[in-house]
């Protein structure tokens, strides 16, 4: 099985998104991908105040 090539921005937008779903907490999702709390945090926060470009590399 090959290795998937993965985009940080498609991860973060992906992450954002199903964050938001409340189907899981934060604190899952951010397990789930490999992130610490305060990154999870970050992303939700930044996608909060400016949406899709908020997430960009700053």
């Amino acid at each position: 099985m090959a290795w998937k090539n993965v985009n940080p921005m498609d991860e973060i937008i992906r992450f954002v998104r199903l964050a938001q779903s409340a189907r899981f907490t934060v604190s899952e999702r951010c397990e789930q991908f490999g992130i610490s709390r305060k990154t999870g945090s970050k992303h939700l926060e930044r996608y909060a105040a400016e949406g899709l470009k908020g997430l960009g590399k700053r």
